[in-house]
């Protein structure tokens, strides 16, 4: 016979686990378990911030100002996307005869773009500076 079904027999019954292809696994040992001790619980240290980055070069330092001014300015921009889709509703209801839809549509689909165009660059410099 195998040497391993052999093992695998003879530890049927025992306090041994067998694994699924008839390995010997690990022997299960309960005594070796104690409730009563306390568990030591360490926390990791705790450091302050410009310890973080203590290991920054200037144009490190650079480029994490240009994208943190990116992050911001990135989202200052956002918001102005809910006052340009209030343009948009405002522009079917617009109650003065001289302008039409069309001509206020094109303008604000303009000032989408620019909006959409200066939100990707911003949100671009933001991530690419700060990976």
């Amino acid at each position: 016979m195998d040497a391993r079904l052999i093992e695998s027999i003879n530890s049927v019954g025992s306090n041994k686990e067998v694994a699924p292809q008839g390995l010997l696994a690990k022997e299960v040992v309960d005594d070796d378990f104690d409730e009563d001790v306390p568990i030591p619980e360490t926390s990791p240290e705790a450091i302050s911030f410009f310890t973080f980055f203590r290991y920054m070069t200037p144009t490190d330092k650079v480029l994490m100002g240009i994208g943190t001014f990116s992050a911001v300015a990135a989202g200052c921009i956002l918001p102005s996307i809910s006052i340009v889709m209030a343009s948009v509703a405002e522009a079917f209801t617009s109650s003065n005869p001289n302008t039409s839809p069309k001509f206020n549509m094109g303008f604000i689909a303009s000032i989408v773009v620019i909006i959409a165009c200066a939100l990707f660059t911003f949100a671009y410099m933001f991530f690419a500076f700060w990976q």
